[in-house]
């Protein structure tokens, strides 16, 4: 249950995170925006790890870290947040819809973990909540490049998240979470910086993020992102099974809701509180039965 506790939290982290970086996306790219992430957001880790006393990191437990964090973060953070801006937040979360879908069976697959009947029910029953209350948010913009820019890139986001948190499942099994944070958050920029500086533009995303107008709201919703959504995803994988914490952690469109008419003006139709309904009896149903 503390693991379910931490995956709901993050996913909360999450939904007011997202809302935060769709406002920078008006000023920032993709890729400068998951770089502040990644560089601000280790700075916040190191300081932690420092402060608690560093404890050691097997070397098969830091490759899976580090390969988890230059695939689901560096490559998946940077697509999703392609999606985030050419979808907005609430678009852009539907297709963590198929998340827990793609991460139990990939747990299946590669971790040897065994949802039960009514466990893979209730992930399909708070997928199909999730998109149900979503879906009615495509509206006139359905024929625009930039959404299905964002719907392919949405959809490459959800599969290298999915396989980063299995990878980092199986990191996480011998290594403190707070370490494992770290070196997933920090293998993540070190991998973004590569790509930037192979394009010629590392310089460039450097200069963006140290902008004073923007440093301290980016160090604000750098500080939410790492130390609620990394950290505590990463407590809660070390405390339950993968296909679980994915299932939490794709609650995180239903709480996006309230932000985005409170921020965007979004009017919350019928259709939302069903599909809400729906997807919270879906995860009741899966932690009664996992």
């Amino acid at each position: 249950m503390l693991g379910a506790a931490a995956a709901l939290a993050a996913s909360a982290s999450w939904a007011v995170t997202s809302v935060l970086w769709r406002r920078m996306g008006d000023e920032m790219s993709a890729n400068e925006m998951n770089l502040a992430k990644g560089l601000i957001g280790s700075a916040y880790l190191a300081l932690l790890v420092c402060l608690v006393g560093v404890r050691p990191v097997g070397a098969r437990e830091l490759a899976y870290l580090g390969l988890s964090g230059a695939l689901g973060i560096a490559i998946g953070d940077s697509l999703y947040f392609v999606s985030l801006i050419d979808l907005g937040p609430r678009l852009a979360t539907l297709l963590g819809a198929l998340s827990p879908i793609l991460t139990a069976m990939l747990a299946v697959v590669l971790l040897g973990e065994r949802p039960s009947p009514g466990a893979w029910l209730g992930i399909l029953a708070a997928s199909a909540g999730v998109a149900w209350v979503l879906q009615d948010g495509r509206s006139g913009a359905a024929a625009t490049a930039d959404w299905w820019r964002g719907l392919r890139y949405g959809l490459a986001a959800v599969g290298c998240s999915a396989l980063g948190m299995v990878l980092a499942k199986k990191g996480v099994a011998g290594t403190p979470a707070l370490e494992a944070a770290l070196i997933r958050v920090g293998f993540g920029a070190g991998a973004l910086l590569l790509w930037g500086a192979l394009r010629g533009e590392a310089s460039r995303w450097i200069s963006s993020v140290r902008a004073p107008r923007r440093l301290g709201r980016l160090c604000l919703v750098v500080l939410i992102a790492t130390l609620g959504g990394f950290w505590l995803s990463l407590v809660a994988l070390s405390r339950a099974d993968a296909w679980l914490v994915g299932l939490l952690l794709s609650t995180t469109p239903l709480l996006i809701l309230p932000m985005t008419a409170a921020v965007f003006g979004e009017r919350i139709r019928p259709r939302v509180v069903v599909g809400t309904l729906v997807a919270v009896a879906g995860v009741a149903l899966a932690l009664a039965r996992g």
